[in-house]
C-alpha cells in the first residue's frame, strides 16, 4: 500500500476523543491549518484552510490523550489517507485523514501538562 507522508502545523480544534476498536485504543482529533499570504502592498490576508482528521494508535493514545486540548498548537507527522462515505442523503463524500506517527506541541507548553507523544519505530 502507497502511503503518503505528511507534517501538518495546525491547531486542535476539538477534544481527542478516546475508542476501543478491537483490542487496540485509537484517539482522534481534527487539527486546522491556516495560511497566509501577502498582498501586492505588503499586507498579510488570510489564505486556505486545511482540516485533518488524526488518528493515533498505540502508545501515542497516552501521551495525546494527556496532552493535548482543543485550541492547542500542534504538529503532526503521519500519512494521509481519505476515508469515503456516504451521507444521510446517499451522496458520496471524502474526508481527509492521517495515521500519525508523532504528535507534538507547535510551542513551549504553559501548563504541567506532558509535552509531546511519539509512537515507536516499527
Amino acid at each position: 500500500m502507497f502511503e503518503t507522508p505528511i507534517t501538518v502545523v495546525g491547531n486542535i480544534v476539538n477534544d481527542p476523543q478516546g475508542r476501543r476498536v478491537g483490542d487496540q485504543e485509537v484517539i482522534k482529533f481534527r487539527v486546522a491549518s491556516n495560511s497566509r499570504r501577502r498582498t501586492a502592498d505588503g499586507k498579510w490576508e488570510p489564505g486556505n484552510s486545511l482540516f485533518v482528521t488524526v488518528n493515533c494508535w498505540g502508545k501515542l493514545v497516552t501521551g495525546v490523550g494527556a496532552a493535548l486540548r482543543k485550541g492547542d498548537p500542534v504538529i503532526v507527522v503521519g500519512h494521509v489517507y481519505t476515508s469515503e462515505y456516504e451521507d444521510r442523503d446517499g451522496n458520496r463524500r471524502s474526508n481527509l485523514e492521517m495515521r500519525a506517527a508523532s504528535v507534538g506541541p507547535r510551542s513551549w507548553p504553559t501548563s504541567s501538562r506532558s509535552c509531546a507523544a511519539t509512537a515507536p519505530a516499527s
